[in-house]
This record gives C-alpha cells, sequence and structure tokens, in this order.
C-alpha cells in the first residue's frame, strides 16, 4: 500500500502511534506555567504550531510519530495525514486546528495483519 513515501513499517508505527492515542496509552497532561492541563484526551493531535519544538512539545502529537525527513514541515504531515483519511485508516481533521486523529476498525485491522 503506498502511504505518501512512507514505508510499510513507517505507516505501521504512525498507525501503532495514533492507536495508543486513541486508546488513551499516551500522556495527554502537560504542565503549563505551573499548572496541569489535560489536552485532548483519546486522540492524536496534528501540528498547529509552527515551530518543531513547539510541535514536539505534547506527547501525542503527530509531529512525534513521524520518521526524520517528515518533520520538516506541516505539509508532510497534512499529506501523510490525508493519505491515510483516504484510505480509511484514521478519522480526524486536516483543518488546521489540532487534528484529533483516531484509528478506526480498518486501521487497527491494518496494524493486526
Amino acid at each position: 500500500m503506498k502511504y505518501h513515501h512512507l514505508t510499510d513499517l513507517q505507516a505501521h508505527d504512525l498507525l501503532e502511534f495514533i492507536r495508543s492515542c486513541t486508546d488513551d496509552e499516551i500522556e495527554h497532561c502537560y504542565e503549563n506555567n505551573g499548572e496541569e492541563v489535560c489536552f485532548n484526551p483519546g486522540y492524536a493531535v496534528g501540528s498547529s504550531a509552527q515551530s518543531p519544538k513547539e510541535r514536539a512539545r505534547f506527547n501525542h502529537s503527530i509531529f512525534n510519530a513521524l520518521p526524520n525527513g517528515y518533520k520538516t514541515s506541516q505539509v508532510h504531515e497534512a499529506s501523510i495525514m490525508k493519505n491515510l483519511l483516504g484510505l480509511g485508516l484514521v478519522v480526524g481533521c486536516l483543518c488546521g486546528c489540532n487534528g484529533k486523529f483516531e484509528i478506526t476498525d480498518a486501521g487497527r485491522l491494518k496494524l493486526n495483519n
């Protein structure tokens, strides 16, 4: 299957990351100015922040699961996620907000094959 130039292993790793976010296995609470903030539990989030440092801040950011060569721009991330959405492996939003991607049953089936 073609995943916008990702290898099958890279796509599998990304789907596994999204699955672990969907199943709430990845931390989604952060300290912000001395207060704990919980942000979008149960989802992998897209990158609405511009800088790589800001995009990497959230443990459940898609940015952290991308191979290094794809961490250069939001365009790469959006293209990969658009492809996974089109294949029905994830559901979510590409509008430029925070994303909120979840794995689908088809995505879970793909992980198990």
